[in-house]
């Protein structure tokens, strides 16, 4: 059972939840506020627990359900910078 916490503010939606039974993994995710327009925006997910490897995913925020997986598939997949900058620094962002 996880438990959390939303955060809104002009830029941006913040997620915070943590599962209240074992393993007690935290999982956090970040999101760009969505605009006038409801174009989808990318984000990063990421997961922290005492028993596993850290974990950082994109997800795709959207107001409305999207059905177009190549258009998932570009936006959810690593871009050659993104890799680049992951190997050189060990730190994930996405922009």
């Amino acid at each position: 059972m996880y438990n959390g916490k939303i955060f809104c503010n002009d830029t941006g939606n913040h997620f915070f939840y943590q599962n209240a039974d074992p393993p007690f993994d935290i999982i956090t995710i970040r999101l760009p506020s969505l605009t006038i327009r409801n174009q989808p925006r990318t984000g990063l997910m990421t997961t922290i627990s005492f028993f596993y490897q850290s974990i950082s995913l994109k997800v795709v925020a959207s107001a409305v359900p999207i059905t177009d997986e190549e258009y998932l598939y570009t936006q959810l997949q690593l871009s050659p910078e993104e890799l680049k900058y992951i190997k050189s620094t060990n730190f994930f962002v996405v922009l």
